[in-house]
């Protein structure tokens, strides 16, 4: 940090657990994660304001480098809260509402919008891989000391990085991607990404959750289902299909087969809270379910599964 530039520093008003949020967002890639004396900092290793360095202590924040207050936002997720949306939720479904955000209040959504283009190529490389083995090793691997624009050496890197099937369709494509203009209508992106070869609606829905396009994008998938019957009580629906969701424009609001899909079912019962809500069942889903802690699960009392 040069001597004229000075650490940016906020207060915090409500609890977040910055550990627990950077799980399951693809906005994880970008930093380094370290614990000391119960404080938590965060470094930007790729992407915009590389070494950058965010602490967390208590309930104050101070950013050392390149940090403006609406990124920091974005960054720790403080554009995010629960309560803000729990208007969308019919009234009928609102105690079953209060009970997740009372289990996972602390959890919120960690995105980066400056970082578009390395969240999109993230969740493209994420399919039917180990995120946290392969994905984050890869994408660190390929944007170390490159400007995410610079198509040439990115293509370079991803050949360089493996010989994955991912990373092979990923060069295929990748000048497809990068002309995707994300400053569009999140819907016309949605659209516009859903009709590029090997992109389907999980993909598209995690990017554009995670970017920071709205949290009513939902990335539904098998730990969702698995939530979605056992504690939502969600049933009779398929899972989002590229076809049909290109029939439709890419438009889930304006899809007349959405109360068959669980991306549908998912955005009309929960409006903008569905993004967060498919977050905390891939984070339960992980830590809970396929652990087998069923003694110690907050949701043990509602959920569907019959335990012998």
């Amino acid at each position: 940090m040069s001597a004229m530039q000075s650490a940016l520093k906020i207060k915090l008003n409500r609890r977040i657990n910055i550990p627990l949020s950077l799980y399951p967002s693809f906005a994880s890639t970008l930093f380094r994660v370290e614990y000391s004396n119960n404080n938590v900092t965060l470094t930007k290793l790729i992407g915009y304001s590389v070494g950058a360095k965010i602490t967390i202590a208590k309930n104050e924040v101070v950013c050392e480098g390149t940090c403006k207050p609406e990124l920091l936002k974005e960054w720790l997720g403080l554009w995010f809260n629960p309560w803000t949306y729990i208007n969308d939720v019919h009234r009928d479904i609102k105690p079953l509402i209060f009970k997740l955000i009372e289990s996972y209040e602390s959890l919120t959504l960690i995105t980066s919008s400056v970082d578009w283009k390395i969240i999109l190529i993230a969740t493209f490389l994420s399919r039917r891989t180990n995120y946290h083995v392969n994905v984050i090793k890869w994408i660190r691997k390929i944007f170390s000391n490159v400007e995410s624009d610079d198509l040439t050496k990115i293509k370079n890197r991803i050949r360089s990085t493996g010989r994955s099937y991912q990373l092979r369709q990923l060069v295929e494509v990748l000048e497809e991607l990068y002309t995707i203009n994300f400053n569009k209508n999140p819907w016309s992106i949605r659209r516009d990404l859903l009709e590029i070869k090997y992109v389907g609606p999980k993909t598209v829905d995690a990017f554009l959750l995670f970017s920071g396009k709205g949290s009513i994008f939902t990335p539904s998938d098998v730990h969702y289902a698995r939530f979605a019957k056992r504690v939502l009580g969600i049933e009779n629906y398929v899972m989002p299909s590229k076809n049909m969701c290109l029939a439709y424009d890419g438009n889930c609001l304006k899809c007349p087969y959405a109360n068959k899909c669980l991306t549908g079912k998912s955005i009309k019962l929960f409006g903008r809270l569905s993004g967060w809500i498919q977050t905390i069942a891939y984070v339960h889903d992980k830590l809970f379910c396929m652990k087998n802690k069923c003694g110690t699960c907050m949701f043990k009392d509602i959920c569907s599964l019959k335990l012998p």
